[in-house]
């Protein structure tokens, strides 16, 4: 019930990832002065947050994890 929202959840770093390192790569190779301070700034920023989401969906997917194991416990006592 939940795993397509984590497997959105999931694109969307990864996506968020890509966006980030590919706008830092052409800041880098941008002419503008001030522009290699804004790359370093954004790949730090965006890392963190891109990381700070990852925590998230793994939050998401052990607290999922121990909602079926614990159903699946009740299956099997009840089955029994």
């Amino acid at each position: 019930m939940m795993l397509p929202w984590i497997m959105l959840a999931i694109m969307i770093a990864i996506g968020g990832l890509i966006s980030i390192i590919w706008t830092a790569v052409v800041l880098y190779n941008s002419d503008l002065d001030s522009s290699a301070t804004t790359a370093t700034l954004l790949l730090v920023f965006g890392l963190l947050g891109v990381g700070k989401h990852v925590d998230k969906i793994q939050c998401q997917i052990q607290n999922k994890y121990l909602e079926l194991k614990a159903v699946s416990a009740k299956m099997t006592k009840y089955c029994m």
